[in-house]
């Protein structure tokens, strides 16, 4: 009977710098994009986008804040 050999294992190779290296550019990849997404966020909250209402909707411009604005009864007997 003809036995065969087993195959020797395969040598891994690894570089360590060029593992960390790789590391190092995911990770900043990934606080890359974090940075981005804070950024982003932010000026959709700015008073720049949303206007004086704020995120609570308005039209978007001080004249218009001033026109929804209710009547103030200046009577100071209380009276209409």
């Amino acid at each position: 009977m003809c036995t065969s050999r087993p195959k020797p294992p395969q040598v891994i190779e690894r570089d360590p710098v060029r593992e960390a290296a790789d590391a190092a550019n995911e990770a900043q990849g990934r606080a890359n994009a974090q940075i981005a997404q804070t950024r982003q966020r932010r000026r959709g909250n700015s008073l720049f986008t949303n206007g004086p209402r704020g995120l609570f909707g308005g039209s978007g411009s001080a004249f218009g804040a001033m026109a929804q604005a209710q009547p103030v009864n200046r009577n100071l007997g209380g009276g209409t």
